[in-house]
């Protein structure tokens, strides 16, 4: 009996001490050499499970982020797809509270904006190749309906772009009023309007070409160009223009 008794003391004493300490010490150390690893290479010696591992630490303090980040990207389609998705999407897939859920879905935002504003000074929209390109970017990692207006200067480069509006997974309502409000902001000769289809396809819907040539009319009321509308899918685009459906 005192035998059995000293052996599930010295069991729970190890088991205290690795719950306690031995533990948290390795997951201390992993995270001082991937912290090391970045600062030594950077961050293209990374894979994507541990970019979105090291993300993990600033939310989560003590967890394994490593097994973590392996399940949200094996759920959610890889490190484009956690950014991509939704906030609740993000807290399903790795059991995340929303605090952590928002940090990551912010830092997708941000990568983003970063991109677009790199592009932005100087970007020419003179072609449908160039609109089209830019707008993909502008909607990446995006998992709902968002609506932009590209507003454009006498050469066709861009000034700025502004979101108009965000809707859920597949509609959006547009209000033509701020659409007219910021192009007479930006001083803009011309406008492109643009938005994201979160699906596969980019076939505009009737009630896209309506709002199309509703703007138009407004627009060429107030001496404003509408030139073109974009929809995006991916890396793929649809140029209203291009079909013939901005018909007025």
């Amino acid at each position: 009996g005192n035998t059995m008794d000293s052996n599930e003391g010295a069991l729970n004493g190890i088991n205290d001490e690795i719950s306690h300490g031995k533990i948290k010490n390795l997951h201390s150390g992993h995270r001082a050499r991937m912290r090391k690893k970045f600062m030594e290479h950077g961050i293209f010696c990374f894979s994507d499970h541990e970019i979105l591992e090291m993300l993990l630490y600033s939310v989560i303090p003590q967890k394994n982020t490593n097994n973590i980040a392996i399940e949200m990207i094996y759920k959610l389609g890889g490190l484009e797809g956690v950014f991509r998705a939704s906030v609740e999407e993000i807290m399903r897939a790795g059991g995340l509270t929303e605090r952590a859920a928002l940090y990551i879905k912010f830092i997708g935002e941000l990568k983003s904006k970063l991109v677009i504003d790199s592009q932005e000074e100087k970007c020419s929209m003179a072609t449908t190749t160039e609109v089209g390109g830019y707008c993909c970017r502008v909607f990446n990692c995006l998992g709902f309906e968002r609506f932009v207006l590209l507003s454009l200067n006498a050469d066709k480069s861009l000034i700025s772009c502004d979101v108009i509006c965000d809707g859920n997974d597949n509609s959006v309502y547009v209000d033509v009023r701020k659409v007219v409000e910021i192009a007479m902001k930006n001083k803009a000769s011309a406008v492109i309007l643009a938005h994201n289809h979160p699906g596969d396809t980019t076939n505009p819907s009737t009630n896209d070409i309506a709002i199309t040539n509703r703007i138009r009319i407004v627009m060429k009321a107030m001496g404003i160009e509408l030139i073109d509308h974009i929809i995006c899918s991916g890396s793929s685009y649809t140029s209203l223009a291009d079909r013939g459906l901005m018909q007025i």
